[in-house]
């Protein structure tokens, strides 16, 4: 038997040619309908990523995104202050503080005292509204020590070698710790650059090209121009200021630190809507430089007489203030990251040179730096910080060191300064004995001769009492005319 279609031979009553041909036609059908297919969705992958592109590189969206990344940089930057003393301070009742400085200005100045030591103690019980003070001023061989009791409402003062003993007279107790609350900074920095943000609109947006130089390279960059107007900058002001009035933690957080703050930022929202109503006028331009897809390389604020400008690209980051018409830098800062970690830093002072190293290693941090200067003078500085904590002790050690030559100066000694931060939580005031202490009113006029009299044989405020009586001796010898005549508008002045 054969089939009626094409006349094959028939196979157990089937055709095979005609099986295969119509397998094959319809391979060809679904493969003509998936090619069909992939090209619309490839018209439709090309037709978003267009609509993608010019959405996501519009003026403004890079902008955006630049105020973006200001916005991350201050954060990462809040969250690295040590928010763990700040918290401690404001929980504890009671705590002390103590601050040591050192000054040692070596054999460069030819000076005999040496050292300079100032020493800082203070202890304060919030509960029980008492504090005790005591600071200590060192100048070589001699010394200033005065003591300071609050207790019962009443400051007690004793000075060594000349007011003692303990003299009183009525004080409201404060704590010098009161104002130590903190602010939420990521949420005020939010309500700072939402409202930024906010108050940009599309049309404000100037876009050009410019070829900036990147390091030692030159590169081919798109330019977007923002001009800030005083009325755009007090409106931004304005919602930011309403916008922390609105929050509520926030204004708390304010209050504690500041009493008067609702007044404050009251009085600064009307001065700024006396801004919005008077003339417009152009204050400065944000510009963002980019290539690519969004690669931001450059930021500046410029008016018609200086630019400061960002450049961040590969691993450094360099700062410039330049005068606009001379296009002169007056100053500039390069920071390079390096593999092991640590920073160079190199810049001009205007045509001065400095160089220097920024190590940080867990809690240790270290900074050099050495300025050139001209006829081969030059002065380096070397700053070292160590911060230890444990539970109820913080204590921060740092240390500033001057060496190099300058004016005829050798600083080959080093001036060194040595200061020592220690807080102590939980530590109880000492109150010394003061039942011996007397009021301030019934100082009499042979002991405040006697007093006087210590204070011109004390060795470190004989030279400050004689400054002072130097300049009421030169008052006395002014001799003015006694015709000395003032009309009421203060407009006549006759000698």
């Amino acid at each position: 038997m054969y089939c009626s279609k094409c006349g094959a031979s028939l196979v157990d009553g089937k055709c095979l040619k005609c099986e295969i041909n119509s397998v094959v036609k319809n391979k060809k059908s679904s493969r003509n309908h998936m090619t069909i297919f992939a090209i619309i969705l490839s018209v439709l992958s090309i037709g978003l990523l267009a609509i993608g592109f010019f959405t996501l590189s519009s003026p403004k969206t890079i902008v955006l995104q630049s105020i973006s990344n200001w916005s991350g940089l201050l954060k990462e930057s809040s969250n690295m202050e040590d928010n763990w003393l700040v918290q401690k301070i404001s929980s504890s009742d009671k705590m002390g503080v103590r601050e040591e400085l050192t000054l040692d200005l070596g054999t460069a100045f030819g000076m005999d005292f040496g050292k300079i030591g100032l020493t800082l103690d203070y202890n304060d019980d919030k509960n029980s509204k008492e504090s005790n003070f005591q600071t200590k001023l060192e100048l070589g061989e001699s010394s200033l020590d005065l003591d300071a009791v609050l207790e019962d409402n009443k400051i007690y003062t004793k000075i060594k070698d000349i007011l003692e003993p303990y003299y009183y007279t009525q004080f409201e107790y404060i704590s010098f710790f009161e104002n130590t609350g903190s602010i939420d900074t990521e949420k005020l920095l939010d309500i700072v650059f939402d409202n930024i943000k906010k108050n940009m609109n599309d049309n404000d947006f100037k876009k050009s090209k410019e070829t900036i130089s990147l390091g030692d390279t030159t590169k081919k960059t798109n330019k977007i121009s923002y001009e800030v107007t005083s009325k755009k900058l007090s409106k931004v002001g304005i919602d930011i200021l309403e916008g922390i009035k609105n929050d509520r933690e926030l204004m708390k957080s304010f209050i504690e630190i500041d009493e008067e703050f609702s007044t404050t930022i009251d009085e600064a929202i009307k001065e700024l809507q006396r801004v919005q109503r008077e003339k417009d006028e152009v204050l400065f331009y944000y510009n963002v430089y980019y290539y690519g897809f969004n690669n931001i390389v450059m930021e500046e604020i410029v008016d018609d007489e200086e630019a400061i400008q960002y450049y961040h690209y590969n691993n450094a980051h360099e700062f410039k203030i330049v005068d606009v018409e001379s296009k002169t830098n007056y100053f500039t800062l390069k920071i390079e990251e390096q593999k092991d970690k640590s920073v160079t830093i190199s810049g001009f002072i205007v045509t001065y040179k400095y160089t220097g190293t920024y190590k940080e290693k867990e809690n240790k941090k270290s900074l050099s730096l050495t300025l050139d200067l001209e006829n081969n003078q030059e002065i380096s500085f070397n700053i070292t910080s160590d911060i230890k904590k444990s539970e109820n002790n913080y204590r921060s050690t740092e240390e500033f060191i001057i060496t190099g030559n300058y004016g005829g100066v050798d600083f080959s000694d080093g001036i060194k300064l040595t200061s020592n931060l220690i807080y102590i939580f939980g530590k109880d005031v000492v109150i010394p004995d003061i039942e011996n202490a007397k009021p301030f009113e019934e100082i009499t006029e042979e002991e405040m001769l006697v007093i006087l009299e210590k204070i011109e044989n004390h060795p470190i405020l004989k030279p400050i009492y004689e400054l002072f009586a130097g300049y009421g001796n030169m008052d006395q010898d002014f001799d003015f005319d006694s015709d000395m005549n003032f009309d009421d508008d203060y407009e006549d002045l006759e000698f």
